[in-house]
């Protein structure tokens, strides 16, 4: 069978381009010339990966016309792509860094609650009494540590005046893949009606060095028990955590109690800072008001129903006043505390309300620098 459809000196069985006369395939790719869009290019390598030579661009291959090109990343849309961009995940960089965290909060102190002729407006006594400190309090506590840039914010009397402050807070963020470890802190300001403020009655609360990603976020008080979300929120400024509203989920169990407003309140009577409520035995915070009083250097005749007043972590109500005995006292904030507790049905009064936060070793700084940790937040895109 000599079959030769184009005529030419070459039988089709042997015709490298059996459809026409011009018998050349000069890159030897199985093409003719003629009808070949990539001259001098393996037309069987259109597919397979190559390399662009831009740094900006993933999954090089070549195209249909034969050319090299990849696609370019840029996450966050901010004209930069990700391989340059310092600050890939959040919104562009700025003339002082990468965007940071930061979230809206609201809060509710239930000793501050007490007495104040409505569940959603707390008491100021100490600011009105002049007794707040204009330095954040928690860097000189034992029981608290900052971490990052956080610690030694400082107000001014006009803030604490014109935003009617209840007291100061202390803020973590935690990673979100491992509760237990710390990112950053912050000290930062509370409203009578729940609100959160920084140092400069901002509400968005910023923290510096730590970038835009989900976190856990965690409240402390000198004298109440922590709380803590029980996921992670994004905190790229347009969110607002409510640790007030009844349908936000926190970490444990009756982690806040419920005031008769239908609000949540994070709980009294910590006095002891040593996350727990205890009114009677080992560490019970009853002992903690009734040293206070006792050894407090004005009581000089040491008189337990004495009334401390100042600044002190022993103040469970917030008043400004430490009473021991007598009306106001504080001991039976953390009676009934321990009483009403849904976790002490037969109302034992040995009976432990403990924090609900974490539990297993010590939780820790994460100790980034800055552009390592967005490097490294990179990474966890997935989480975002």
């Amino acid at each position: 069978d000599y079959a030769n459809i184009d005529n030419d000196s070459f039988p089709d069985s042997c015709d490298v381009c059996p459809n026409t006369y011009f018998n050349v395939d000069a890159d030897n790719d199985g093409v003719c010339d003629n009808v070949d869009i990539c001259l001098g290019f393996d037309n069987n390598l259109i597919g397979s990966f190559c390399d662009d030579g831009d740094t900006c661009t993933i999954n090089d291959v070549f195209d249909g016309s034969c050319n090299c090109v990849g696609i370019e990343t840029d996450g966050d849309n901010d004209g930069i792509c990700d391989v340059l961009d310092d600050c890939p995940l959040e919104g562009g960089n700025t003339a002082t860094g990468c965007p940071v965290a930061s979230v809206g909060l609201r809060v509710f102190l239930q000793g501050a609650l007490i007495d104040s002729g409505n569940d959603t407006l707390m008491r100021d006594d100490l600011n009105q009494l002049s007794l707040l400190p204009l330095i954040e309090p928690y860097s000189n506590l034992a029981a608290f540590t900052h971490y990052g840039s956080g610690g030694g914010e400082t107000t001014t009397n006009a803030i604490l005046t014109n935003y009617q402050i209840v007291d100061w807070l202390l803020l973590e963020l935690r990673d979100s893949l491992n509760p237990m470890t710390i990112v950053g802190t912050k000290s930062v300001l509370l409203q009578r009606d729940g609100r959160v403020v920084d140092h400069l009655g901002n509400s968005q609360l910023i923290f510096e060095g730590i970038g835009i990603a989900s976190y856990y976020l965690v409240v402390k008080h000198r004298n109440h028990l922590s709380i803590m979300t029980q996921v992670p929120y994004i905190m790229n400024g347009n969110s607002v955590v409510d640790f007030t509203s009844l349908s936000l989920d926190m970490w444990g169990e009756e982690a806040c109690l419920t005031m008769g407003s239908g609000h949540y309140a994070m709980w009294a009577g910590n006095i002891n800072a040593n996350s727990s409520v205890i009114f009677q035995g080992l560490g019970n915070d009853s002992n903690g008001v009734f040293f206070a009083v006792l050894l407090s250097p004005a009581n000089t005749t040491g008189t337990p129903n004495f009334v401390a007043e100042g600044y002190f972590i022993e103040d469970a109500n917030l008043d400004g006043q430490v009473i021991y005995q007598g009306l106001g006292n504080e001991v039976n904030m953390v009676f009934f505390n321990v009483l009403s507790s849904a976790g002490n049905p037969l109302g034992l009064g040995n009976y432990i309300l403990k924090e609900q936060m974490p539990t297993g070793p010590k939780a820790r700084n994460k100790g980034y620098p800055s552009k390592v940790a967005y490097k490294i937040l990179r990474k966890k895109a997935g989480i975002l």
